[in-house]
């Protein structure tokens, strides 16, 4: 291959090969050094390549490598300049609770060290089995064996768990035809909290999740779309680990047209979404999503720039959503009147509220959105104490999809709510609850 060649292909694969860097490593200097070495390295074994369809996977695996080596680097130095501290106290730290209860810190606490220790190893610090048998001083065999005893272990002395057959039951089919009607009132500054939902679905990509979420259309207040998502089997993408996710959306037998918008994503009355979805100590998000075009299954992964980032992508490089939500003072908000920095797409909290709905009262905070999912939407999220969703609020700027429409929203919607950001007039369209709200 001539170095003409090396680099045309070089620029077209670039932005994948950086995506996947900045995804893993979120340290930009950092990146920008495993980026060098992985050009350098691909610049030295380019007369290797065979295939030049096969330049951008070739290119991704340097890559990997290139991480992995980073990432077990700066494990041993840790472990050099740090005393390796007790099982409980790294899942309480690594869970992003320092110092606060959690089932997980006390149930690694309850089972015996040797099998905590392996655990750990293999959830935590993602080591190969291979490099926990020689950490270990066993044979790799005897870790397979080992890893489904502490497995096992660990389910029978959780302290969190509950049968799902159970659960699901208790919340199955509980989400009401109506809204039921709720109230909001601000209570003062806002408390941080974590959050470890993946945006736009209201699920935690953790084993057991299962939830029905649905939208309902202001001011009917009637529900049109219905969801039910929960947590697969284990996913991989491009070497990431992450968990499968399938979600069902279903019409409501009232549903009312003009809430097209879902309805035209689906294609259908009912319809099957499925991804693959990683939670790491500080973000939720999306590693790849699969879609049926013109009877074509589709798949994308976070390396498709454009192509995934708008429907699955949050955040710079789709690193995800930030799960431990602090105030970043971005946003200003008096009443119905906000204020923000001038073109930028921004999410913050803006204060502590009360919601009382279906006979409960639930102290949260609210997360705005200003349009970070979608250009011309803000959106209102009540996050609870608990880290889940109670009520997500969505307003449209007047002339969002104005044609489309057949109007501006003032006009389609005149009695709903509104808010003035930066002077620019948002109209209330639907709402969404889950099912955790009316049990």
């Amino acid at each position: 291959m001539t170095d003409d060649e090396f680099s045309s292909l070089l620029s077209k694969c670039r932005s994948a090969a950086e995506r996947y860097v900045r995804f893993r490593v979120y340290s930009n200097a950092d990146a920008d050094d495993i980026l060098a070495e992985t050009y350098a390295a691909a610049w030295m074994k380019k007369d290797q390549i065979k295939d030049v369809e096969a330049f951008r996977a070739w290119l991704i695996s340097i890559a990997r490598s290139k991480c992995s080596d980073h990432l077990r680097s700066a494990q041993k130095r840790d472990e050099r300049e740090a005393p390796s501290p007790d099982i409980a106290e790294r899942s309480g730290r690594l869970s992003g609770i320092d110092g606060v209860y959690t089932a997980v810190q006390e149930t690694m606490s309850l089972i015996p060290r040797d099998k905590s220790q392996l655990l750990y190893m293999a959830y935590w610090l993602r080591l190969p089995q291979s490099e926990i048998a020689e950490r270990m001083k066993i044979p790799v065999g005897t870790v397979k064996s080992r890893m489904s005893a502490a497995r096992d272990e660990f389910r029978k002395a959780y302290v969190g768990h509950v049968r799902p057959e159970k659960e699901n039951t208790m919340k199955r089919n509980r989400l009401p035809e109506i809204l039921p009607e709720y109230s909001i009132r601000y209570t003062g500054d806002s408390f941080p909290v974590v959050c470890e939902e993946l945006m736009g679905w209201f699920a935690v990509p953790k084993p057991g999740e299962k939830l029905s979420w649905a939208m309902y259309d202001l001011p009917s207040r009637k529900m049109d779309m219905a969801y039910t998502i929960e947590a697969g089997e284990p996913a991989e993408v491009h070497g990431i680990p992450g968990r499968e996710m399938i979600a069902k959306g279903f019409v409501s037998k009232d549903y009312d047209a003009i809430m097209e918008e879902p309805v035209a994503a689906s294609g259908a009355s009912a319809d099957e979404w499925r991804f693959a979805a990683q939670l790491t100590d500080t973000h939720s998000r999306f590693l790849a999503a699969a879609y049926r075009e013109d009877g074509v299954m589709k798949f994308r992964t976070f390396l498709d720039g454009d192509e995934f980032l708008d429907n699955w992508g949050i955040g710079e490089d789709n690193r995800g959503f930030e799960t431990h939500l602090k105030p970043k003072e971005l946003i200003s908000r008096r009443g119905n009147v906000i204020k923000a920095e001038i073109g930028r797409d921004i999410i913050d909290l803006v204060g502590r509220y009360e919601v009382v709905m279906n006979g409960r009262s639930f102290d949260t905070v609210c997360l705005m959105d200003i349009g970070s999912y979608v250009g011309g939407v803000v959106s209102e999220q009540y996050v609870g104490r608990d880290g889940r969703t109670v009520l997500w609020r969505r307003f449209n700027s007047d002339g969002w999809h104005s044609e489309r429409y057949g109007g501006k929203w003032s006009e389609l919607l005149p009695d709903n709510e509104r808010l003035i950001v930066n002077g620019e007039t948002y109209v209330h369209w639907y709402d969404c609850i889950t099912d955790r709200i009316m049990i």
